[in-house]
């Protein structure tokens, strides 16, 4: 059996791990805030810009693939145009990705018809972490082989915390085969040997509206953000009054799982959750023992409540200040906890057909096929 000082150690680990892909994924998202702040309010940028969509969907090369989902597409005046992906860090599968991404014709409209990319563009490839000069070497060599005729420009990207206020900061690596952005306002930015920065406190008023990265979100931040943000609207007249008298619901909240197609969407949100997104974070939220399934009910039962436990607020703001962070490491706490002193444990239909025989040769052995999920 392990010593309370190795499980505890354990879970140190685990909240360790989960919590830096937290803070990695929400620096993704503060880099796509600030770049919607650049291209609406810094003059000289937004004057140029006629399009900075956080939702695009490129047509693929063949026709047997499903659009393609990058962070951003930027379409200035003139006849540029930026295809921003960002990521944490270098990954074998992103010489494909990038590859696929520029061989594109464009991007597809709302009526499937496609708006192809404009003279002068390029694709911004952001890293947290920046690859190392054999990696960048297979991307341009694979853009070289391909024969694409746009440059591929790849970028670091930082959050700096200082005494003068937290920033944003973008640079471009500096790599012989590095290619150079479009003659325009965010293209010299860019191209700059030393960058440019975007202070928190300016992208703040942006940075609500991106709950995710286009399609991409990772689960444990899933699952604060509903916690935070989304479960309020699930709520009826009489319990958000019980929540705001008492600080909790004087019955669980039930939320049907044929419901969970119906997400409700907060006003101003530029990239807001799927049905997928909510059922990836009621999982996660439901490993850290906050979320019960009903199985056989088909629901799921939530104890909205404040208690030194978890505090679910009354009020939501920005994600990222300090009782935002409370709540996160509370809920990513719980999750590793549970993960390693008491992890759920999923029926699978084999156990369950190996119970079912033992209960009908065994009548006197009690059956509980979803014994702690409630």
């Amino acid at each position: 059996m392990p010593s309370v000082q190795n499980t505890d150690e354990q879970i140190r680990e685990f909240f360790s791990e989960k919590h830096k892909e937290y803070e990695a994924f929400d620096r993704t998202l503060n880099a796509l805030a600030s770049l919607k702040y650049v291209c609406s309010f810094v003059t000289d940028i937004a004057d140029e810009t006629l399009i900075c969509n956080f939702r695009p969907r490129l047509k693929p090369a063949t026709a047997t693939s499903e659009p393609f989902t990058p962070d951003a597409i930027i379409r200035q005046n003139r006849g540029v145009s930026f295809l921003i992906e960002l990521k944490t860090s270098w990954n074998k599968q992103d010489v494909e990705q990038i590859a696929k991404y520029a061989k594109s014709p464009g991007t597809l409209r709302n009526d499937g018809s496609v708006e192809p990319f404009d003279k002068h563009h390029c694709i911004i490839l952001g890293y947290q972490n920046t690859p190392g000069e054999p990696e960048l070497n297979s991307l341009f060599a694979r853009l070289a082989k391909d024969g694409i005729g746009f440059p591929l420009v790849v970028i670091r990207y930082s959050l700096e915390i200082g005494p003068e206020g937290n920033r944003m900061y973008f640079v471009r690596v500096p790599s012989a085969k590095n290619g150079t952005c479009p003659k325009s306002s965010l293209g010299k930015a860019f191209n700059s040997v030393r960058g440019f920065p975007v202070s928190a406190e300016s992208f703040k008023f942006v940075r609500g509206g991106f709950h995710k990265a286009n399609d991409r979100i990772i689960p444990s931040y899933a699952g604060v953000l509903w916690w935070t943000v989304y479960a309020k609207y699930y709520l009826n007249d009489e319990q958000k009054a019980q929540m705001a008298e008492r600080g909790r619901l004087e019955s669980p909240l039930i939320v049907p799982v044929d419901s969970l197609d119906n997400v409700p969407i907060p006003e101003t949100i530029e990239v807001p959750f799927t049905a997928k997104d909510v059922r990836n974070a009621l999982e996660f939220l439901r490993q850290a023992k906050l979320v019960l399934l009903k199985k056989r009910k088909k629901y799921y039962e939530i104890r909205l409540r404040s208690d030194k436990r978890i505090r679910a607020p009354q009020v939501s703001s920005l994600l990222g200040g300090v009782a935002e962070q409370d709540i996160a490491n509370r809920i990513l706490a719980l999750w590793a906890t549970y993960k390693v002193r008491d992890p759920i444990k999923e029926c699978s239909r084999k156990g369950a057909g190996a119970q079912q025989r033992r209960r009908t040769k065994d009548s006197r052995t009690g059956f509980l096929p979803f014994s702690g999920e409630g």
